[in-house]
């Protein structure tokens, strides 16, 4: 770059020793090998010769800022990586060798700088800004630069030369400082938050980049306003009105952008803070909804252009719905634009003829490989607004639209009306049901529809309205229901009609009364077993589940269908060995134990020892890791528990172990601290993650769910066998019991809360004395209560009370000593005076749109009725020994009643 900043003039000398600096250079460069060995050898340099040794982690720092500016101008990735390096290593607290003491403090390698070094890091990265040509790394440099400031910020260090230097830029000629001046205001908004520095962003510097010719720059400038705002209405968060005039500049800025990637940026950064701070765009809705219309109705503009222009309105309309519901005309612009998007889908001839393993769920009624498109997303809009907005809102337009659609005749637009119908339903249902009968009438004839995709439509639409409308919907138009789409199962012109009929039926069967179902039974299962038999894995798939869920509905009634049912599907547990057919194989071992639970150990006994040596056969067999019969055989043994009860305790030292060593397994978890890293982990299946400030904490989902999976089994096995399952207590608990405190997910919290009163109940049936009972009744209520009394998260605090006062139910009077119930008490004082406060602060709050709020109200007195429930447990167990505990309490609860 041709242009100097003057706070980067001057930049101190080299601090660090020339035979250092190239020892840093080359373990930087082979960081970035594609070879993992080289790869993996610079890393463990880096860790272990310079970031373990405290004497040369000032020159480690010091040198990466070094590399940041005097490195030649071929070696892009070298200062890229430098960059990176300074925020992932300097930003972060020591490294501790391995097996070293958690330190909890919040000290950051930069904290523990001299301020000589900071000075020469912080002169370095203010002339790499300066002289960088490449945007990229001008990009990872100025994150660098703005998270050291917040960093100083933290820590009480002055650095004025960063603010002049920002200053400087964001009134440069040159495009490129004008970015990185904006980008570095975006990344450390909180550094302007002074009255000088504010008033200065908002009335000079803002305006004026919003409105200079390049549209990077405009781009830019529009992220830091938006980030900007955020950052000062968390800090004050009624001061709405004072950024009004900022976000009006914005949205004219946005006007006359041509570039569409600028324009979608732009958009993306507004849905950002829409979804912080909606209440921001209540003046001008109308106007915005206007020109976001107009860009949804451009068909020349890219469909990723035009859908996040839309999800800014529904964004608004999920965060602020009763500022929404009173502004008419925006759901009356909207809701036309996204039919019209429904309609736009090609008869696709793959669509037809697919051999994939698709899943044909109702609730599901797109294919992965559509996503993208403007009718899916208009799919996935409806239903948010729906249920956002409510019926008295969203209806009124839509059974405007929906006669019209549905009577064209352009298949698109009936197909249109009909999946409109199907998102319509969940959050309109309250007044839908008034009109249920007349729209079955309507949907109904359209599944024996000319198209092909009209008829999937009309199966989407009466599968959804099964589940939104049940169980009323089942009992009022049942018989109508079922005339019409089973016969659409032998509907062999298109196996995606035949397939989705099943779907829908699977909705309609989980709510529908059994001795109503029961007389079509012989109707249903020969075209099930005919569609079981396709050469289409994703049919049989399909016909697997069907079939499960009709056993499920109808139970003991299956019984005199099981034995013609059993051989199909044993045959394939048996001989569908190849790759795709895993998930058919898991779904039958669900849909056999399924038909077991149904018809019970009597109907099911021919099956019984057959399935069990099938089940070890299939556990001892080798498996992928992401093989979904491992799900499916868990389930499984739960199930032939349940069917068989003691009977099955021969087989819990096959079964308990895998649980217990799942249950076990420490999480993968990563600290991401730059986008380069986000993006490798993003592009690995099975994470989640977390924002964390600048950084994102990483959760490798699937060991996580193998874990609650876990546990929950294991909760299974202790309720269904009580005594039987005694031996396996000391071990349950030694696993289960620390999971209570498990930060990574409330699942296994949840599980592991509910597993202590079932283990110890174990050992009460199983006749245990007291002396063999109470040492783990005492870890138990030691553990249970330290979670009670540091946990604020309402949710699981309900649980853990649920788990308290379960453990007293199951043991009785002789366990309820004087320190238990003194410990209800003082947990439940915290807890109800932490409950009282927070709905002083509901009433005090005038945000009606805050829908955090109602639930966080809604999670309070849930939390309420299980600490109740906790005094009335201890009551009917303790009797009038618990009165004079509960009498420090009774205040408390008085005051709910006022």
């Amino acid at each position: 770059m041709a242009t100097t900043l003057s706070a980067a003039a001057g930049a101190p000398a080299p601090v660090v020793p020339a035979a250092d600096l190239a020892e840093l250079d080359a373990i930087v460069t082979a960081v970035l090998s594609p070879l993992n060995d080289v790869r993996q050898a610079a890393e463990d340099a880096l860790l272990n010769q310079w970031r373990l040794v405290p004497q040369r982690v000032p020159l480690l720092i010091a040198g990466l800022a070094e590399l940041l500016r005097s490195s030649p101008y071929s070696l892009t990735q070298t200062r890229s990586m430098a960059a990176v390096l300074i925020r992932r290593i300097g930003l972060q607290a020591p490294a501790k060798p391995p097996n070293a003491p958690v330190d909890e403090s919040l000290v950051t390698v930069w904290g523990l700088l001299e301020q000589g070094v900071r000075d020469f890091v912080q002169g370095c990265l203010l002339q790499a800004i300066s002289q960088e040509t490449d945007q990229s790394v001008r990009h990872k440099i100025c994150d660098a630069t703005a998270l050291v400031g917040v960093q100083n910020s933290n820590i009480g260090v002055p650095w004025p030369a960063l603010l002049t230097a920002v200053f400087e830029c964001v009134h440069s000629p040159s495009p490129q400082l004008r970015d990185a001046g904006l980008r570095i205001i975006s990344l450390g908004a909180v550094l302007f938050f002074d009255l000088s520095a504010s008033a200065k962003l908002v009335n000079e510097i803002f305006p004026a980049n919003l409105e200079f010719p390049d549209s990077s720059v405009k781009s830019t400038a529009v992220e830091a306003c938006v980030s900007f705002m955020i950052a000062a209405l968390e800090e004050r968060p009624k001061a709405v009105d004072q950024f009004s005039g900022l976000l009006q500049r914005v949205l004219q800025a946005l006007v006359p952008i041509n570039d569409e990637d600028v324009l979608t940026n732009c958009l993306s950064s507004l849905t950002d803070l829409a979804s912080e701070r909606a209440r921001i765009f209540q003046k001008p809705l109308l106007e915005l909804t206007q020109f976001i219309n107009s860009i949804m109705k451009n068909s020349e503009l890219d469909s990723t252009t035009r859908q996040t222009a839309a999800e800014l309105l529904v964004t608004i309309a999920n965060e602020i719905p009763k500022i929404v519901k009173k502004k008419s005309q925006f759901i009356s612009t909207l809701l036309p634009t996204l039919f019209d998007w429904l309609a736009t889908l090609e008869d696709d001839p793959d669509w037809y003829t697919t051999e994939d393993g698709l899943i044909l769920l109702v609730q599901l009624s797109q294919d992965d490989e559509d996503n993208g498109e403007n009718y899916v997303y208009a799919e996935q809009a409806i239903d948010r607004l729906a249920i956002a907005l409510g019926g008295e809102t969203m209806l009124p337009i839509a059974f405007e639209l929906i006669p019209r659609f549905i009577g064209s005749a352009d298949w698109r637009q009936r197909y249109a009306a009909l999946m409109a119908i199907s998102v319509l339903g969940e959050g309109c249902a309250s007044l839908m049901v008034e009109r249920l009968n007349d729209i079955v009438k309507l949907v109904l004839p359209y599944l024996r529809d000319s198209h092909n995709r009209v008829r999937y439509a009309a199966c989407n639409a009466i599968g959804q309205l099964c589940t939104d409308f049940s169980p009323t919907i089942q009992n009022e138009n049942g018989q109508v229901i079922l005339a019409s789409l089973v016969p659409l199962m032998d509907d062999d012109s298109c196996p995606r009609v035949q397939a989705h009929s099943a779907a829908a039926l699977v909705n309609f069967l989980d709510h529908a009364d059994k001795f109503k179902v029961y007389p079509v039974v012989g109707e249903i299962l020969p075209r099930l077993v005919n569609l079981l038999r396709s050469n289409k894995t994703y049919i049989q798939e399909q016909a697997v589940t069907t079939i499960a869920t009709v056993a499920d509905c109808v139970q003991e009634h299956f019984l005199p269908y099981t034995q013609s049912i059993m051989p199909d599907l044993v045959q394939i547990l048996q001989n569908a060995m190849d790759r795709k057919y895993r998930l058919l194989r898991g779904k039958t071992l669900e849909c056999i134990t399924l038909i077991g639970l149904s018809v019970k150990e009597e109907g099911f006994s021919p099956y019984v020892e057959p399935l069990l040596q099938l089940l070890q056969d299939i556990q001892q067999s080798p498996r992928e890791d992401d093989d979904p019969m491992t799900s499916y055989l868990l389930v499984a043994w739960v199930r032939m528990c349940k069917i068989i009860g003691a009977k099955f305790v021969p087989y819990l030292p096959i079964v308990v172990p895998p649980l217990l060593a799942a249950a076990s397994v420490k999480p993968e978890v990563a600290i991401i601290s730059s986008e380069e890293e986000f993006e490798m982990y993003s592009q690995e299946e099975g994470w989640d993650f977390i924002k964390l400030g600048d950084q994102r904490l990483g959760i490798k989902t699937a060991l996580v769910e193998d874990k609650r999976t876990a546990v929950e089994m294991l909760c299974t096995y202790a309720a269904d066998l009580e005594a039987h399952f005694a031996p396996y207590v000391e071990k349950s608990l030694a696993v289960t019991l620390p999971l209570v405190g498990f930060v990574f997910d409330l699942g296994v919290r949840q599980a592991a809360a509910r597993a202590a009163p079932l283990l110890l109940n174990c050992m009460k049936q199983a006749n245990a004395d007291m002396g063999q009972i109470l040492p783990y009744w005492n870890t138990v209520k030691e553990k249970i209560y330290e979670r009670i009394m540091m946990d604020h998260d309402t949710e699981y605090l309900s649980d853990l009370y649920i788990s308290f006062y379960l453990c007293v139910r199951y043991l009785g009077k002789d366990f309820m000593e004087a320190d238990l119930m003194e410990k209800l008490v003082t947990a439940a004082e915290v807890n109800l005076k932490q409950l009282v406060s927070r709905a002083y602060a509901r009433k005090a709050n005038d945000d009606e749109d805050d829908l955090d709020a109602e639930d966080e109200e809604l999670d309070d007195e849930n939390l309420l009725i299980e600490i109740a429930n906790s005094v009335h447990e201890f009551f009917s167990v303790g009797g009038a020994d618990f009165l004079p505990y509960f009498d420090k309490l009774a205040p408390m609860f008085k005051q709910f009643l006022v």
